[in-house]
């Protein structure tokens, strides 16, 4: 069980990480230009608008399949 934490952590510090070199990188430079091009920063203000709106969609086309494999291998 430790080392399955010590590997998740691990893998949470890597991301972490990440992030802050994306957002580090993102005050200057091309990644920037890229970041503040107006289509993106436009998903990026209603992104969470996005997100909820399709969260039912992305919930259904997780669980169909689940429950058609198991209703298969039940009958």
């Amino acid at each position: 069980m430790l080392k399955e934490f010590r590997e998740f952590a691990l893998r949470g510090n890597v991301v972490d990480m990440a992030v802050g070199l994306v957002i580090g990188a993102a005050a200057q430079g091309t990644l920037a230009r890229a970041l503040a091009w107006r289509p993106l920063a436009a998903l990026g203000r209603i992104s969470y608008g996005v997100y909820v709106f399709h969260w039912p969609a992305f919930l259904l086309l997780t669980v169909v399949p689940v429950l058609l494999t198991t209703v298969r291998s039940i009958s």
